[in-house]
């Protein structure tokens, strides 16, 4: 994550890591108020005053094939 993100700070990357890694699942899926808040972070970080909801940015189309294919139930 430090080289790849060109974070300096060691313990950043960690807490990165950990808050990201708590929202996904192994089978890949991600709840929508996990989606929500990282789209709500992002964008108060990036000073974006408009409300942008998970459906706007998000397409789980590819992953619903991919879990029917590999036999995931839903």
């Amino acid at each position: 994550m430090q080289k790849r993100w060109k974070l300096g700070d060691r313990k950043m990357a960690e807490e990165i890591f950990n808050d990201v890694s708590r929202v996904l699942a192994k089978d890949g899926t991600i709840s929508n108020e996990s989606v929500q808040l990282l789209v709500d972070l992002a964008r108060e970080s990036a000073k974006v005053a408009r409300p942008i909801k998970v459906a706007e940015v998000v397409d789980y189309s590819f992953l619903e094939k991919a879990r029917r294919e590999l036999g995931f139930a839903k």
